[in-house]
């Protein structure tokens, strides 16, 4: 008997374009330490920070096939790395309408998902506070002014 929960297999992590060394971090790091290989699929918009973040991970020693990467759009290789058979847990961080597609694609396959959805403003810096205690109070009140670390693209 393990005295632990055994890997679950291969994992597909799909990150964003903002975060781009951080997420990819966060997520691998996770399958690694679960002792689960894994493969991230990138924005498109940021696919030369992950490919050096991967390159550090290969550089460090990682056996052939544990870190992976593919590049390319959404809407191919995401959904390609999603219904891969050999896939069985998906990770994801990224808009409401593309998790609930990756969402009921992994489902059809009844492997593990973990969504991160819309979270544009996670961090935020109050700008507005002078003091700690008028810090805290803006804490407390969402009315407060903060700058997002990630704010919405605007085009």
């Amino acid at each position: 008997m393990p005295d632990g929960p055994e890997p679950v297999g291969p994992v597909g992590l799909i990150t964003p374009w903002n975060f781009p060394m951080a997420i990819p971090g966060w997520k691998s790091g996770a399958a690694l330490i679960a002792g689960c290989p894994f493969v991230l699929k990138p924005s498109s918009l940021t696919p030369l920070s992950a490919a050096k973040f991967v390159e550090v991970l290969d550089e460090a020693g990682f056996p052939p096939g544990v870190v992976n990467m593919l590049t390319g759009s959404g809407s191919v290789v995401g959904d390609a790395l999603v219904a891969h058979p050999d896939i069985r847990v998906i990770s994801f961080t990224g808009g409401v309408d593309t998790g609930r597609h990756v969402y009921e694609s992994a489902a059809k396959k009844m492997i593990k998902v973990g969504l991160e959805l819309g979270a544009r403003t996670r961090l935020s810096r109050w700008t507005t506070p002078t003091s700690t205690s008028s810090w805290m109070a803006s804490c407390l009140a969402p009315s407060e002014r903060r700058d997002n670390v990630a704010p919405p693209r605007r085009v």
